[in-house]
């Protein structure tokens, strides 16, 4: 199963993106980022969502 909730928050829920084929670019690099970076855009979905 393929993961597509990056955050779920009160208002909005972010999901990762997935092309036709199954493949998420935008997933790929966030796995690729070091944990402190990944930390903050966490944060930033947060205050999105």
């Amino acid at each position: 199963m393929k993961q597509r909730v990056a955050y779920e928050g009160h208002e909005f829920t972010i999901e990762w993106y997935y092309d036709t084929k199954g493949h998420s670019q935008a997933l790929d690099y966030f796995q690729e980022q070091p944990k402190d970076k990944q930390r903050k855009l966490l944060n930033l979905f947060r205050l999105m969502a």
